[in-house]
């Protein structure tokens, strides 16, 4: 009843339309990739050629979204997601084009980097929002994270089933170019909603205080990690998928270890106020790192699905220590792209693991391929356990969050 309570909050401090559109506009990032990978696979007959563009949307993404955040800290983020949306709205559309008309691959693997280098990371300055309207308050700030982690899962679990439900009944170009509408209407909505103002700037436009790197480099790297969970994950249950005759189940159990997460999330602000961060994540990452080898043993669709079920309990817990752990690295106009950066970890993750989880399911089939996400949660839990000194840093004493400084919303 107290975490219902928590979550009822959220609206009246953001504002009850902020949740849609924020949730809405994130959409697009969680589609752009399987959509690049189903379209052009579907055009060209190459996986390989599909691989590499879907490649560099990602590539894209991860290189783009701390610029478009660091330049959003430093100018507000009103102006830069003004320009931002619709640039990416506009390349997503000029992709579908060019794989349409059989442009050469450097062309399409060039708007495909363009796709993900103009990408707005909205999770990320939602975040930022949040950070600034809680103004310190962790019983505001607490359930305004789980909720963002929350949201990105089900975004993640949500875009692409919908991709491939859109590919299924109408055409692989129909999901891309649907994300590029959404981006086009809710974007805007996105980067003109009042709460803009809550995420402010410093004056003069520079940064107050100093990010603390050896922590940061510690969180990215745990984000990293996850992502090649992630990644390895997804690779490893597509191989499970297509050796047992159900290739299509493979979205199917990815949503589903989503959906879990998400719910776990929102379930978070039950865990007792003494359980801080630090102390929280290392216990997930420990969770993770237990549970995931359970994938090794799994040989049916079935088995697979219970087995993330378990795993996606500790997902988003996971995440949100490390997010609210990020939120205390730096000073004032540093937010958003600390929360990129973050984000980006995971992004680039999921491309290793995505990439090297593939190979071992080359060289040995579906179980060696779920070998990749058991190491990466091992590694992760060993990471986090030797470098809990260090995290622990960042808490109070009392474990509650620490006070955040916010510029006069005037100044945006």
């Amino acid at each position: 009843m107290q975490a219902l309570l928590a979550y009822k909050r959220l609206p009246a401090l953001a504002g009850a339309g902020f949740l849609p559109i924020a949730f809405l506009a994130r959409l697009p990032l969680a589609m752009a990739q399987l959509g690049t990978l189903l379209l052009v696979v579907s055009v060209t007959g190459s996986y390989a050629a599909g691989g590499l563009a879907a490649g560099l949307v990602a590539v894209g993404m991860a290189v783009g979204g701390p610029v478009v955040s660091l330049l959003a800290d430093r100018h507000g983020q009103r102006p830069v997601a003004l320009l931002t949306t619709p640039v990416n709205a506009l390349v997503t559309v000029a992709l579908v084009i060019a794989v349409n008309t059989h442009a050469g691959m450097v062309a399409v693997g060039l708007l495909a980097l363009g796709t993900g280098l103009s990408t707005t990371q909205i999770g990320a300055l939602a975040r930022s929002r949040w950070i600034g309207l809680a103004a310190g308050r962790s019983s505001d700030l607490a359930p305004a994270m789980s909720y963002e982690s929350a949201a990105d899962e089900t975004s993640f679990a949500l875009g692409p089933a919908l991709i491939g439900l859109l590919a299924a009944v109408f055409s692989p170009s129909t999901g891309l170019l649907l994300g590029a509408a959404t981006m086009l209407v809710f974007g805007p909505l996105f980067a003109l909603h009042p709460t803009a103002a809550a995420a402010g700037k410093s004056s003069a436009g520079r940064t107050q205080g100093r990010v603390k790197v050896p922590e940061l480099a510690i969180l990215v790297g745990a984000m990293f990690l996850l992502g090649c969970f992630f990644g390895g994950v997804g690779a490893g249950v597509t191989a499970l998928s297509t050796a047992v005759g159900a290739a299509s189940a493979a979205g199917g159990v990815i949503a589903v270890m989503g959906l879990t997460s998400a719910a776990a999330g929102l379930a978070t602000p039950l865990l007792p106020e003494r359980l801080g961060h630090p102390r929280r994540l290392l216990i997930f990452a420990v969770g993770l790192a237990i549970l995931s080898p359970l994938l090794l043993a799994v040989s049916t669709v079935a088995g697979a699905v219970v087995v993330v079920v378990a795993v996606g309990c500790c997902i988003a817990p996971y995440m949100i220590s490390v997010y609210s752990l990020g939120e205390r690295l730096g000073g004032t106009g540093r937010t958003a792209a600390v929360m990129t950066l973050l984000s980006s970890g995971v992004a680039v993750g999921y491309a290793a693991g995505s990439t090297g989880a593939g190979a071992l399911a080359d060289l040995g089939g579906f179980r060696l391929a779920m070998a990749a996400p058991a190491v990466a949660m091992a590694v992760a839990a060993v990471l986090v356990f030797a470098a809990r000194g260090r995290l622990s840093g960042l808490e109070t004493k009392t474990g509650d969050t620490m006070p955040v400084r916010i510029s006069s919303p005037s100044s945006v």
